[in-house]
């Protein structure tokens, strides 16, 4: 696997950290583990949006919302912690 370039807006990041006490720069290692659930996101957008449910640099099972801009960029939209709904999903999927 190539290296993975991440991009977020900045403003974003800053407001994410406010609302939900995570920091999009904690999330990124989710995508180099092989036990992150990634699923595409059921809304409609005007691009392709995926989650990612996986567990972050402190131990966090998370939620994030992402686009792949290339095949080895992503941008990162938003991050919060799993609702107990998806804690148990993302638990199934890695027995």
């Amino acid at each position: 696997m190539n290296e993975l370039e991440f991009q977020w807006d900045e403003k974003k990041r800053l407001a994410n950290i406010k609302k939900h006490n995570i920091d999009f720069a904690d999330v990124v290692g989710i995508f180099y583990d092989n036990e992150t659930l990634i699923i595409e996101d059921p809304e409609h957008y005007d691009e392709q949006r995926y989650l990612a449910l996986g567990i972050d640099t402190k131990c966090r099972v998370v939620l994030v919302v992402h686009v792949y801009k290339d095949i080895d960029v992503i941008r990162i939209i938003s991050a919060r912690k799993a609702d107990p709904k998806e804690r148990i999903q993302f638990s199934g999927n890695n027995l």
